[in-house]
């Protein structure tokens, strides 16, 4: 609350190596509906939307790439399970650019593998009187950094604000907790949907344009027609 009303929120979720089940149900787009935007982008829209506001998803725009989708070497070790052996056909890698109909922006990276040393996740929140990061690691991966960390930079100083210790998961035993009390309340019908509605909506829009779709030629002669 105090650094002001929110401008723009930058959030990635990379992967040192970490595509999961090669060959398996993840990489075929026929099964999953995507790669890495849809596993982990969507976590990084559950928690940059909010940040945004209520405010509609103007434009969405963004980029794919599958440099590292069928690289053994780059496969979530963690997970303890083997691909079938065939190749995958979705992205590692998605980068998108998401702007709100009252002028908020985010920019969002996800990616399963790169060439970085360690698995992070950083969110950085910028606004009117102040910015905010947290650097930490999402999921159980055991390439983590040790523990997270959280600064908040206004008027040219950068401070770290302190932070409770928990061991890794604790954050899905909370939900988990919260869930009967969600339930029960007849305010939160609906909610959950709606959510998911709006983070489906803004995933197809940066496939969309990820992926074009090829221009179709014109038939000889249809000018003249």
């Amino acid at each position: 609350a105090d650094i002001g009303p929110v401008r723009h929120v930058d959030v990635a979720w990379v992967r040192a190596r970490g595509v999961p089940d090669a060959g398996g149900w993840f990489t075929r787009r026929d099964l999953s509906g995507g790669g890495a935007l849809v596993d982990l982008g969507w976590h990084l829209l559950d928690t940059v939307l909010p940040l945004l506001g209520p405010a509609s998803i103007a434009h969405a725009v963004g980029s794919v790439s599958d440099d590292f989708v069928n690289d053994d070497a780059a496969r979530a070790a963690w997970r303890g399970t083997a691909g079938t052996g065939g190749r995958g056909d979705v992205e590692d890698t998605a980068r998108a650019f998401l702007l709100t109909a009252d002028g908020a922006s985010a920019a969002l990276h996800a990616c399963w593998a790169s060439h970085e040393a360690r698995d992070r996740t950083t969110v950085s929140v910028h606004g009117t009187a102040g910015s905010v990061t947290l650097r930490c690691t999402f999921g159980f991966s055991p390439n983590r950094d040790a523990t997270p960390e959280l600064t908040r930079t206004r008027d040219g100083e950068t401070v770290r604000l302190p932070l409770p210790a928990e061991p890794i998961g604790a954050e899905y035993d909370r939900q988990l907790d919260a869930l009967p009390g969600l339930l029960a309340d007849p305010a939160s019908r609906g909610v959950a949907a709606a959510d998911a509605r709006r983070t489906i909506d803004a995933i197809e829009r940066v496939y969309r344009c990820a992926r074009p779709t090829p221009p179709v030629p014109a038939l000889a002669g249809a000018r003249d027609r």
